[in-house]
């Protein structure tokens, strides 16, 4: 099972106590996710990353986190190790970006 089966009434279930911000990280490439999770044109999110195709449970989450940002990184795997200095580099931004607030 994977948490994008879950229905949005679970997933809002789940999820609706996190009150922080959230960095939701997707690799575009994961061997791991069904094809069926995959893929969707996106053109109104707000994110650096809008313009690429992104696993529908993105928009979930951002809809019930409101306080999220998603960070989609084409042609990685599922343990992002094929991208780890641009994953480390982005996720560090956004910490110092947030660790005041």
């Amino acid at each position: 099972m994977f948490s994008s089966d879950l229905s949005d009434r679970e997933l809002k279930d789940r999820l609706s106590h996190v009150t922080i911000p959230v960095l939701a990280v997707f690799s575009l490439s994961d061997e791991f996710v069904p094809s069926r999770i995959l893929i969707k044109r996106h053109t109104n999110v707000s994110s650096q990353f809008a313009d690429v195709n992104v696993p529908l449970f993105a928009d979930r989450i951002q809809k019930i986190l409101p306080k999220s940002e998603v960070l989609r990184i084409e042609g990685a795997d599922h343990s992002i190790s094929n991208h780890v200095d641009y994953f480390v580099s982005v996720v560090m931004e956004w910490i110092l970006k947030h660790i005041n607030k």
